[in-house]
């Protein structure tokens, strides 16, 4: 009788074992050390001209520090992250005058000034303002 019992609960833990054992679940990329391209601004999709380099950001939480480019001009500012809430500051730039991606700078830089909460969904990074809305998304 008691062979009855066993057997069954040892096949019981055999397989919880081995449930247990298997790869975890693919989970977000985090925000930090990885380079994000911008794909969306304001919710419009970003519509490169040819030889445009896409606005980047990297995100480096050793030294809060933001780095990147508005699809003309290198960017270098601080950031900090509690939460789910984001704040981007000190965004210096460099000065080209650039033939393509000028009309792409000001919304990316307003942007980011204006980002008060992040969030990773489906891979894609969103930052959004204080209401919630997005204002750049960006894919690693």
């Amino acid at each position: 009788m008691i062979r009855r019992h066993v057997l069954p609960a040892i096949a019981l833990l055999a397989g919880l074992t081995v449930g247990a054992c298997a790869a975890p679940a693919a989970s977000e990329p985090t925000l930090e050390g990885r380079d994000w391209t911008a794909i969306q601004l304001n919710g419009k999709p970003i519509r490169l001209i040819e030889n445009q380099s896409p606005p980047n950001l990297t995100f480096d939480a050793t030294s809060g520090r933001v780095t990147g480019s508005t699809g003309c001009n290198s960017l270098s500012g601080s950031y900090r992250v509690q939460g789910d809430t984001i704040t981007i500051e000190k965004v210096a730039t460099t000065r080209r005058a650039c033939m393509n991606g000028m009309d792409t700078e000001q919304p990316f830089l307003a942007a980011l000034n204006q980002a008060r909460q992040w969030k990773i969904a489906g891979g894609l990074l969103t930052l959004s303002d204080g209401a919630g809305q997005a204002l750049a998304v960006l894919k690693p």
